[in-house]
C-alpha cells in the first residue's frame, strides 16, 4: 500500500502523443500526455467499440495507471506487475520494437517502458527491443559444447 503520496500537479493544457498499434490484428490507440519534466502524466487506451467489455476494461486499466502515476507510483511498478499479462487479443503487433505480446496491457506497459524508462531501468524488467536484446546476449568464447582447457 502506498501512503503519504502527494498528487503531482498536471497542467490543464499539455502535449500528448498518440500512437496507433495493432495487437493480434486488433487496432488500438494509446494517448499519453506528459508532465513538464517529460514523465508520463496521463494515458488513455482506446480499443474496441464503446460499450464492449474490452473497451471498458482497457479504459479502466488506463485510468488506474494514470492515477498511480499521478500519485507517485513509479512506472516501473506498473511494468513489473502488468508485463506478460495474458488475454486476447494477443500475438503479433505492428510495432518493430515490440513484435509480439501476450495482451494489449502487455503491449502498453512495454511501450511506456521503452518510451519513458532508461535501458538501465528496463534490463531488470526484461523490456528490451530486439536490437537491444541481441546486443546484450552473452557472447560464447567458442563453439557450442566447447570448453576451455579441454584437449
Amino acid at each position: 500500500m502506498v501512503t503519504g503520496t502527494q498528487e503531482r500537479h498536471i497542467a490543464r493544457q499539455r502535449a500528448a502523443v498518440t500512437r496507433s498499434f495493432t495487437v493480434g490484428g486488433a487496432q488500438g490507440y494509446l494517448l499519453t500526455s506528459r508532465c513538464s519534466d517529460g514523465t508520463p502524466a496521463d494515458l488513455r487506451l482506446i480499443m474496441g467499440r464503446p460499450g464492449t467489455t474490452l473497451h471498458g476494461l482497457l479504459d479502466t486499466v488506463a485510468v488506474a495507471i494514470s492515477t498511480g502515476l499521478q500519485t507517485g507510483i513509479p512506472l516501473a511498478t506498473f511494468v513489473r506487475r502488468f508485463a506478460d499479462t495474458r488475454f486476447e487479443p494477443a500475438g503479433l503487433t505492428d510495432d518493430p520494437e515490440i513484435p509480439e505480446v501476450t495482451s494489449v496491457v502487455d503491449y502498453v506497459v512495454r511501450r511506456l517502458a521503452l518510451d519513458y524508462l532508461t535501458l538501465e531501468d528496463r534490463v531488470p524488467l526484461d523490456v528490451l527491443t530486439p536490437l537491444e536484446r541481441a546486443a546484450t546476449r552473452p557472447r560464447h568464447a567458442g563453439p557450442v559444447g566447447w570448453r576451455a582447457g579441454r584437449s
